[in-house]
């Protein structure tokens, strides 16, 4: 069975989104009606309905099919429409939408970390650009691998549900390989069997993804290290890169003439 699959069910208890992110998600849409929202990795649906208004559309996207249909599932039917939840590849997705087609992009929850390398994160961001509206905005989430307690060997809180216990923690790959290793254990409680899944994330700092962001297009980008929009240092555990496309879209190409 599929790892998220398995865990679909109780996700958001393992993963809640807590207050303090939709408060510094709420502060970036402002007081704007009308706007176009895409959530990229979006899970299982928690935060669209969490930012759901009458004015708002929003988009989820996410990779896993578990995680779609418990987004559907959970939908309550007064949010439905204004609320659509797609499977799909994030990459292959931003290829498939039109031009300024959002006022506000967010991919949170280190989902940024699954892209191979720089050169997707440049395709990535060059994409985002082209899809935001003139004055839109992007918002990533990254782990602050600045910090040097995050390598190889870095454990992860443990996460418990009411069936499963969570573990997380990171690893070393083989030389020729780049990024780190990502292993989750779960282990069920009801069943008392464990599996284990192995990624690759890429270790991208938020100085890495500010430089893309300007080679991309857009026109400012700002670093924070928590919800409360506290100056982003090495200690912290994960930044927000907030970045801002122009009122005119003029592209990177003319940009950097």
């Amino acid at each position: 069975m599929d790892f998220y699959q398995t865990i679909a069910s109780e996700y958001e208890i393992l993963f809640p989104s807590s207050p303090e992110k939709v408060a510094f998600i709420e502060d970036l849409l402002g007081s704007r009606e009308n706007l176009e929202i895409l959530d990229i990795g979006c899970a299982s649906g928690e935060l669209e309905r969490q930012l759901a208004a009458p004015r708002r559309k929003l988009t989820g996207i996410d990779s896993d099919a578990a995680m779609i249909r418990e987004a559907i599932h959970a939908l309550p039917n007064p949010m439905e429409e204004r609320i659509r939840f797609i499977r799909s590849d994030m990459l292959h997705y931003l290829i498939s939408c039109g031009e300024n087609s959002f006022d506000i992009v967010l991919c949170m929850g280190n989902t940024v970390a699954y892209l191979d390398g720089e050169a997707e994160l440049d395709q990535f961001l060059l994409s985002i650009n082209r899809i935001l509206k003139p004055e839109g905005t992007l918002a990533v989430q990254i782990m602050n691998y600045s910090n040097p307690s995050i390598k190889p060997g870095f454990e992860f809180p443990i996460l418990e549900s009411n069936r499963f216990v969570l573990k997380r923690s990171y690893s070393r790959l083989s030389p020729q390989s780049s990024g780190i290793g990502f292993v989750t254990e779960v282990f069920d409680k009801s069943t008392r069997e464990s599996r284990a899944e192995h990624h690759r994330h890429f270790p991208f700092l938020s100085s890495t993804i500010k430089r893309a962001a300007f080679r991309a297009g857009f026109s400012q980008a700002d670093t924070f290290g928590g919800y409360d929009k506290t100056a982003a240092g090495k200690a912290d555990f994960f930044h927000l890169v907030v970045m801002k496309k122009d009122l005119e879209s003029i592209g990177p190409a003319k940009r950097f003439q």
